[in-house]
């Protein structure tokens, strides 16, 4: 293989990196931009949505549940426990979220030290670069770490919490037929 020398590529290199930093540096505005920090993972509109139909859902289960109306409420239970589970994914996306944030907002100080960098190498000025970037590389080196031993899955807040305190009993399987042949 052939080697190049920084030399070889004094007068395009500058441009093109230069050119590769810029789009870094205003795709991660866009990003941070697009996915404003959130003060806490939790309560929006589409978490309101889903509070809403597991209510529902609740609802309609107790007063099938009341008139033996066993077809109906094994529906209505997993209404409920769909929208459990809506709500968990929904938590796990934000939190998904806000772990790219981190990732992102490191991307500026990295451009900007790239860049003094490439001044750096075209003037063979390699160990004050290497020193230059070296607290940078070791705090994205430390957050990709943490990320990887990060746990992928966080038990979403329930719905309901006072409700799981009243339940003592597990939630009632699907009816079969023969239960629920005179339930509707």
């Amino acid at each position: 293989m052939t080697s190049f020398s920084i030399d070889d590529v004094r007068e395009t290199m500058p441009r093109e990196v230069t050119a590769f930093l810029a789009g870094i540096e205003s795709a991660a505005s866009d990003f941070l931009d697009a996915h404003p920090a959130a003060n806490s993972v939790g309560e929006t509109k589409a978490s309101s949505l889903l509070r809403s139909i597991r209510h529902s859902g609740h609802a309609i289960y107790g007063t099938s549940s009341l008139v033996s109306a066993t077809t109906l409420a094994s529906c209505a239970d997993l209404v409920e426990r769909l929208a459990e589970r809506g709500h968990a994914e929904l938590i796990e996306a934000q939190e998904r979220v806000a772990r790219a944030r981190r990732v992102v907002e490191l991307l500026p100080a990295g451009v900007e030290h790239m860049r003094a960098v490439l001044a750096l190498a075209l003037k063979h000025e390699n160990e004050e670069a290497e020193w230059l970037v070296a607290e940078w590389q070791s705090q994205a080196e430390g957050l990709l770490a943490d990320l990887v031993r990060a746990p992928h899955r966080v038990a979403a807040p329930s719905l309901h919490p006072a409700a799981e305190a009243d339940s003592a009993a597990p939630p009632p399987t699907a009816a079969s037929p023969v239960q629920s042949a005179g339930a509707t």
